[in-house]
């Protein structure tokens, strides 16, 4: 095993740096039944291009520096998205509420406490104050792609799990739509009174050749983000260095296993990992997903010994064998696309995750 060092079990109840006190019960359909159990990295960097992605000796440090490569840093949330997302909402408007009009905000709170239970309210007031002290992450990685407007819309932590690699597709395609009604609160009113406009208008000059009166258009806000893709093979019959076919199988068994759900309990299932992807002058991604991972096989397949490492913090957890057989093709074709959570903003173009730098076989990582 190179890159796993250990697995380690955690209670779901310590998963997020934040609980409510609904959380922290340790019974009805939120109790426990199976520990979660996670991988710890080893400590490198997995990097594919020192992987036996290329036939042939493996290259030097100086000619693998020249191909483009991409950067991802492995998130897990520490707080899940509803909580974080009322947080980020709720907070941010109550504020600009409060301090336009703080005879109002008795009024809007009682309204709300109405129909919220107490508990949840209770929870929503710990996490609010906690969340100031456990964003610093979340702060730099915005802060670098310029986007502070953002922040507290996820809440993060960096697993240890970092990824290089090579990125040789095209720059991503960039599109916008502008449409004939607007949004927003006043959109509604405007576009009414237009039509009526522009009825009366074709009415008035019912006798006249032609009537057309130009409209503006306005800007519609893309909510999906834009996706991102990794393609390249992995060589199962060469080997670079200490990298071979069990490296291979342990890297995509990792991406794999990092992005299903797991179960603890009747009611609780943690969600796979977000990622911070960087491609050094292409794009970066404060906050994605991987929305798709595919691995195709090529050549002769043949049943040969891989190993995951069953060793565990807790000895009474059983998390399978040290070493199994399993179908090793001659080559991997790996396709990993990642979706930003985020709509596209300009902002990230003149951030300092759009120009990571490297030198030699390394980058400066900016994110943590």
């Amino acid at each position: 095993m190179k890159f796993i060092k250990e697995f380690k079990t955690r209670t779901t109840s310590n998963i997020n740096t934040i609980n409510t006190k609904i959380e922290d019960k340790d019974d009805g359909l939120l109790a426990e039944t199976d520990h979660l159990i996670y991988p710890v990295p080893a400590g490198e960097v997995i990097d594919v291009l020192q992987m036996p992605w290329h036939a042939g000796k493996p290259a030097s440090a100086s000619r693998l520096s020249k191909i483009p490569r991409g950067y991802i840093i492995e998130r897990r949330q520490k707080l899940n998205s509803l909580l974080s997302g009322a947080i980020y909402y709720l907070g941010t408007v109550l504020n600009a509420v409060e301090k336009a009009t703080p005879n109002s905000v008795g009024s809007l709170l009682n309204k709300v406490s109405q129909k919220i239970p107490k508990n949840a309210i209770a929870g929503f007031t710990t996490a609010k104050s906690e969340l100031q002290k456990s964003m610093d992450t979340d702060s730099s990685l915005l802060k670098k792609n310029n986007l502070s407007s953002l922040l507290g819309i996820y809440l993060t932590e960096a697993t240890g799990f970092k990824y290089a690699l090579p990125y040789l597709n095209g720059p991503i395609n960039v599109s916008s739509n502008w449409g004939d009604e607007g949004d927003g609160a006043i959109a509604g009113i405007v576009n009414a009174g237009m039509s009526i406009i522009d009825e009366i208008s074709r009415v008035t000059n019912i006798t006249q050749p032609g009537v057309y009166i130009q409209k503006p258009k306005y800007f519609n806000f893309e909510q999906e983000g834009k996706s991102i893709s990794f393609n390249f093979p992995l060589f199962n019959t060469v080997k670079h260095g200490t990298y071979d076919y069990k490296s291979n199988y342990e890297f995509l068994w990792l991406l794999a296993f990092q992005n299903k759900p797991y179960k603890t309990s009747f009611a609780r299932t943690t969600p796979g990992k977000i990622y911070s992807v960087e491609v050094p002058g292409v794009v970066s991604m404060p906050y994605a997903y991987i929305s798709e991972m595919t691995v195709d096989f090529r050549g002769t397949v043949r049943q040969l010994p891989v190993e995951i490492d069953a060793e565990s913090s807790n000895d009474d957890e059983a998390i399978g064998a040290n070493e199994y057989d399993a179908p090793i093709p001659e080559a991997y074709v790996v396709n990993i696309t990642f979706t930003s959570l985020l709509t596209e903003y300009a902002n990230t173009m003149v951030g300092t995750g759009f120009t990571t730098t490297t030198k030699e076989n390394e980058a400066k990582f900016n994110i943590r």
